[in-house]
């Protein structure tokens, strides 16, 4: 990862801004509402234009959601496409809510005005159920008499586990970022000019 600075963009409109932090999203969730496109088109038979999912026409009911439902509908999916479709919009809020702005020297690929090439790595510590504990459990509940339906048998201990994350850009015309300490979300096909600066070299792309 090359050490940067700064990166400075112009606009169209002339406008220009000496970006600190970019927002970035969570690439797990991104994972699971690619799956869940991949069933909508397959539900759909490849004949729906689902745009892109972080939209505000896709969030909270918006006009592609609604288009894609009635779409299901017509071709007879109805049995299972508002389902699939609230699953759609429960995990574009997922991805939205999983965004956090990185510092430019935090994130690798932005030699490049490239923003799908961008990536943050998060080390982090969770607490998650001990498998040992979770085997246990199983195990006593196999062996229990076949007409024993109560709570859970045995207790499961909480353990520390280290995760890595990647936060990635969720697509879209639009980046996040951060300039003077404001928030802005910009159009980046309107970015004209884009330059960078570290120790090494102060190049315009």
């Amino acid at each position: 990862m090359v050490s940067l600075q700064s990166i400075m963009l112009s606009m169209i409109n002339s406008s220009s801004f000496q970006v600190e932090e970019v927002m970035l999203f969570d690439l797990a969730e991104i994972s699971k509402l690619s799956e869940l496109q991949t069933k909508l088109r397959k539900s759909a038979d490849g004949q729906l234009n689902l745009g892109f999912f972080g939209s505000p026409e896709w969030v909270g009911g918006g006009i592609l959601a609604v288009s894609a439902l009635n779409s299901l509908i017509r071709l007879g999916k109805e049995h299972h496409a508002s389902e699939l479709i609230q699953s759609i919009d429960g995990q574009v809020r997922r991805v939205i809510g999983s965004g956090r702005y990185f510092p430019v020297e935090k994130i690798s690929g932005l030699e490049g005005p490239h923003p799908e090439n961008w990536v943050a790595t998060v080390e982090e510590t969770v607490m998650v159920d001990d498998p040992a504990d979770i085997r246990k459990r199983e195990d006593l509940q196999r062996r229990a008499p076949g007409w024993f339906r109560g709570p859970a048998i045995g207790e499961v201990r909480k353990i520390e586990q280290n995760i890595t994350r990647n936060f990635v850009f969720f697509g879209g015309d639009f980046v996040a970022i951060k300039s003077n300490k404001r928030e802005f979300r910009l159009r980046w096909s309107h970015v004209t000019t884009y330059s960078i600066a570290n120790d090494d070299m102060n190049d315009i792309i």
